[in-house]
């Protein structure tokens, strides 16, 4: 039996009728962390994980919403407004409707049943592969559409504005307009982007520290607010340069020496891995695979020193790859304190990788890391 006939089998004892599927991909970062809210690049490709949305219309003005994730039913209606955000994971599902009607779309009640694969809060999008997914089944039972953009925007307001994390739009526009195999250099300033085909005999591994730090999720607001308070000091210094992006070498010297040494060490990584963004897309589209493995590691120290959200276990398991042959690149992904690594490595060394990580991992915290494989996909949008 296929996912999307075992998927409406469930929803068809769920709702007692059919429903339409769609899908969203979950996505790693190749490089370009905490860049994407100061309006500067990133170099995302999307996953063969993902997210199901199973709906059907209803003749009420309510959504009714089974989480298979959380083993939870929640029932909010269509004129829900922020102010009735609940700081639980239904926020993200009430939050897309709203700002679907927000951006003059008119919706439909509905069932909807959730079904997902991407681990939560480990840096591969689990949030915007379920508002992704969310938004192009409220879209089709409502007979209504957006475009991949357009569906990129509403899910990132429904983010920052109905549950209030302060992303960019990175996640989003990797869920709508993802290409299989290929990575997207995205311009999060005007939405411009270029793809790059990934390295055919090297394997991405993802492992998962199994640890989630609970200042995560105010630490990741907290640099967003150094970001703009870095920008806002750029304006007033040089204000020929309209974001942290652009700022050349000497200019960015220049700005760190008039600010206190935590937010020089923010701006040094902001322009710093702006710049490996670049580099690391000019070394896949020339094949020069051992340099984007060198600015993997790069990313990481930048992380771990100046930006400072990396933590114990995602160093131990950065450090652990670093050791094992075939190894070109590792590093932290995602907001940080916990979540996942990402490595880059020789195909037929990844048996060795993966048993390194889980041997040493647990010596070193208790704890054994879930692995993946990366496979790609392309964008999300509906199956049935």
């Amino acid at each position: 039996m296929s996912r999307t006939d075992d998927l409406q089998q469930r929803f068809q004892a769920f709702a007692g009728r059919p429903g339409r599927v769609a899908f969203a991909p979950g996505r790693i970062n190749l490089i370009g962390e905490h860049t994407d809210y100061s309006g500067g690049f990133v170099l995302p490709a999307s996953l063969a994980l993902g997210t199901w949305t199973v709906a059907a219309a209803r003749d009420d003005r309510k959504v009714r919403v089974l989480s298979e994730g959380q083993h939870e039913t929640e029932v909010f209606a269509l004129d829900i407004a922020p102010a009735a955000a609940t700081k639980r994971w239904s926020d993200y599902v009430a939050g897309v409707a709203w700002a679907l009607q927000q951006a003059g779309c008119k919706l439909r009640g509905a069932d909807l049943l959730i079904a997902s694969d991407v681990p939560m809060g480990s840096g591969l999008s689990s949030s915007a592969a379920l508002e992704v997914s969310v938004a192009h089944a409220l879209l089709a039972v409502a007979g209504a559409s957006l475009s991949p953009l357009q569906i990129a925007r509403v899910c990132q307001r429904a983010e920052n504005e109905f549950v209030g994390a302060r992303c960019g739009i990175m996640d989003q526009f990797a869920a709508t307009h993802g290409e299989s195999g290929r990575a997207l250099m995205l311009d999060c300033a005007d939405y411009s982007w270029k793809s790059a085909q990934l390295p055919a005999k090297h394997c991405w591994v993802v492992a998962n520290t199994m640890v989630r730090h609970a200042l995560a999720h105010g630490e990741y607001n907290v640099r967003r607010a150094e970001s703009e308070e870095l920008t806002a000091y750029m304006h007033r210094r040089i204000p020929q340069r309209t974001r942290l992006a652009e700022l050349s070498i000497a200019e960015t010297k220049e700005l760190m020496s008039g600010l206190p040494a935590t937010l020089a060490s923010r701006l040094r990584h902001i322009v710093g891995e702006n710049r490996r963004v670049h580099e690391a897309y000019a070394a896949l589209d020339s094949g020069n695979v051992a340099l984007l493995g060198q600015l993997l590691f790069a990313s990481h120290g930048s992380l771990r020193t100046d930006y400072e959200v990396s933590c114990r276990e995602l160093d131990i398991l950065v450090d652990i790859a670093g050791a094992v042959p075939g190894v070109l690149g590792a590093r932290m992904i995602g907001g940080g304190f916990g979540g996942c690594t990402l490595t880059l490595i020789e195909a037929q060394h990844v048996e060795t990788l993966l048993a390194q990580l889980r041997l040493n991992y647990v010596q070193s915290t208790g704890r054994e890391p879930a692995t993946y494989i990366c496979e790609f996909g392309g964008a999300g949008g509906m199956l049935a």
